[in-house]
């Protein structure tokens, strides 16, 4: 039976429940406009108690509604509203296969408009969501690929997919090209940090300390694929401006941590004892943890270039 369970608070938050009584919270940006906003809580709410009653279907069609009445970008956030209305309807998938070919054929719309030149970043998020809950995320990546090839307003959605792909280009040592690719955009790395820094204090009133935190921690995520990038071609000057904006921006041990992992990857011995050394010596010692758990694979000697 399907269990996912959502509420939508007051504040822009979605609560889930599973069947073993845990509850996973999920940010969504609110409309500001009261109806739209209780319509939105109606609809997720009718489509608790229809999945409830085995009438998916039905649910399904409440669903569908939310995420074609999103309001605003919420890719800021891991766990966005985004994330959890794909995951409600894989998680009803798996007793009713209907709601995965709903999720395909989602998914093949969202594909055909941006290759015929059209869509926007929302639905860019969407494509990336469908495509990690069917667990085929290497064709977020294959899509930015095929773009290149000169389609219509290939650099415009290439822009638009950017976010979405970064991981897979780093994982594939593609480091040149995300580079080059990450320069302009809703995606670039400039652009997400001065939103963050904007929004922080709304983020904090409405949903509290956590959703401030898992916004610096996945925009700590980018930074740290931006600076491995850096390093791995050459440029570490401006690597070492990079994780000393971003260990500021967020300043504790896992995040030090996070960028001595992508120097230890590389074998780059002087960045990651750099990155030590400024750790243990400005962070409070409760916070010393994760950085002298990733100090233990500090390479021995320098990688040559």
């Amino acid at each position: 039976m399907c269990s996912t369970r959502f509420v939508l608070a007051a504040v822009s938050l979605l609560a889930v429940s599973t069947a073993g009584g845990q509850e996973r919270r999920y940010f969504y940006r609110l409309t500001g406009d009261g109806e739209a906003d209780r319509e939105f809580s109606r609809r997720l709410q009718n489509a608790n108690q229809l999945s409830s009653q085995r009438k998916f279907a039905d649910a399904m069609k409440e669903i569908i509604w939310c995420l074609d009445h999103r309001t605003g970008s919420d890719a800021q956030f891991e766990n966005s509203g985004t994330h959890a209305l794909v995951r409600f309807l894989r998680d009803i998938d798996r007793v009713y296969s209907p709601a995965g070919k709903l999720l395909e054929k989602r998914r093949k719309r969202i594909e055909k408009e941006l290759r015929a030149g059209e869509g926007d970043f929302d639905a860019a998020h969407e494509l990336h969501e469908i495509n990690k809950a069917l667990l085929e995320s290497e064709r977020t990546l294959e899509l930015y690929d095929e773009l290149a090839g000169g389609k219509k307003d290939a650099e415009r959605l290439r822009r638009l997919l950017f976010q979405f792909v970064e991981e897979e280009m780093i994982l594939e040592d593609r480091f040149e090209e995300f580079l080059e690719g990450a320069g302009r955009g809703p995606a670039n790395l400039d652009h997400r940090l001065a939103d963050a820094k904007r929004e922080t204090e709304s983020w904090r009133r409405s949903v509290g300390e956590k959703a401030v935190d898992e916004v610096r921690r996945m925009l700590c995520r980018s930074a740290a694929r931006y600076y491995k990038a850096l390093l791995a071609t050459g440029d570490a000057v401006r690597a070492s401006r990079l994780a000393d904006r971003f260990t500021e921006f967020h300043k504790t041990g896992k995040t030090y941590a996070l960028f001595m992992r992508q120097a230890n990857e590389l074998e780059k011995r002087d960045a990651s004892l750099a990155l030590k050394k400024e750790a243990l010596e400005t962070l409070p010692k409760d916070q010393h943890g994760p950085v002298k758990k990733e100090a233990k694979y500090i390479p021995k000697k320098e990688k040559k270039p």
